[in-house]
């Protein structure tokens, strides 16, 4: 497992972040992955995935799930649905006699320092070990878009750190030891994430989602997730992440790397990003093409037959004549055999506007 984890990391498929004491690692896939659309049975169970140094896992999160439009679910006739919280994700777990708040790529986040902070009103030592508690961790200074007028953790579901199985936390039937779960957990206190009964066609739950809200995760009987956002919050959440033309051009033209501005963007924007920076690309390709195939022929011939080779002179001539004088730039350096990929980019820069 652990070697396999880090041929992922080496590949750029994960991010890794090891505790500051204890012998953990918690992994996370990268935007690589996202951008890519390069998931597999790795990739997709790695959303703060825990080991020791020995490989065995000590704390497993939600397996990566995606929104309804984007047809990665395999639906079953039974479901449940939940609200969808617009915080943090917080993965509360048990190592060796310690309990580690975790968030779904850091040991030291903001959020997880907080959220153990958070854990501390409650008596979570009763919390029976060898499972992972997830929870939302939602306080003001973390706000996203949602406007929550509390600060507290909301337990999501409980998973079994052995084999990932998930325990249904609205269950009574469900006990550990003779310890019935669901009563525990109101006996210490938490709050449980809210269940929606009697919703017979998830496909209608898009347009039950207010505008103050961010929407629903709907868990089928296979243990699938998928995640229904609402219109209003996934266009606050875009002006919020500030995702721009200028800002790919940007990316591009200096030729940095797209994790640079896909950490913070949500699922639902990465197709808007993937197929503005192909137009882009397109744009820089016509232009590069079009200026080299009229350099070639003039210096070199169709089929490599001018001879003797045209002198600058001549060539400049030609391209006074015959080039637009936006790509003439491009044409002398092409003949000085120089870069010229910069002005290229410089003129296809767009004009500001968020996708």
């Amino acid at each position: 497992m652990l070697e396999t984890l880090n041929k992922y990391f080496e590949d750029g498929l994960l991010y890794k972040q090891t505790h500051p004491t204890l012998p953990l690692t918690i992994w996370n896939y990268t935007e690589k992955v996202q951008y890519e659309d390069l998931w597999d049975e790795i990739t997709i169970q790695t959303r703060g995935l825990v080991t020791d140094d020995k490989g065995n896992i000590v704390a497993r999160s939600f397996k990566k799930f995606f929104n309804l439009e984007e047809k990665k679910h395999t639906a079953t006739p039974d479901f449940d649905v939940f609200d969808k919280m617009d915080g943090s994700l917080g993965i509360l777990f048990n190592y060796e006699g310690e309990w580690i708040m975790a968030t779904r790529g850091s040991f030291t986040s903001d959020q997880a320092v907080k959220g153990f902070e958070l854990l501390q009103k409650y008596d979570y030592k009763r919390l029976p070990k060898g499972f992972t508690y997830l929870f939302e961790i939602i306080y003001p200074e973390n706000r996203i878009v949602v406007n929550y007028k509390f600060e507290d953790l909301i337990l999501l579901s409980v998973i079994d750190n052995n084999d990932g199985y998930e325990i249904k936390i609205f269950d009574d039937s469900i006990h550990i030891e003779g310890i019935r779960l669901r009563n525990l957990y109101t006996n210490l206190g938490f709050k449980l994430v809210k269940k929606y009964d009697g919703i017979k066609d998830y496909n209608t739950l898009k347009s039950m989602i207010k505008d103050d809200e961010e929407g629903f995760v709907v868990r089928f009987s296979n243990g699938e997730r998928v995640k229904i956002k609402g219109t209003e919050y996934l266009r606050l959440h875009k002006i919020m992440t500030n995702v721009s033309t200028t800002g790919i051009w940007e990316i591009l033209s200096t030729g940095g790397k797209f994790e640079e501005i896909l950490k913070d963007v949500p699922d639902e924007f990465f197709n808007k990003i993937q197929d503005y920076s192909k137009t882009l690309k397109y744009q820089f390709h016509s232009i590069s093409e079009y200026c080299g195939k009229l350099h070639d022929g003039f210096r070199y011939g169709k089929y490599n037959d001018v001879d003797p080779e045209p002198t600058k002179k001549e060539f400049a001539e030609f391209v006074m004549k015959n080039v637009k004088p936006e790509f003439r730039p491009i044409m002398f350096r092409m003949w000085d055999k120089q870069s010229y990929e910069p002005i290229i980019w410089k003129l296809i820069r767009p004009e500001f506007k968020k996708l």
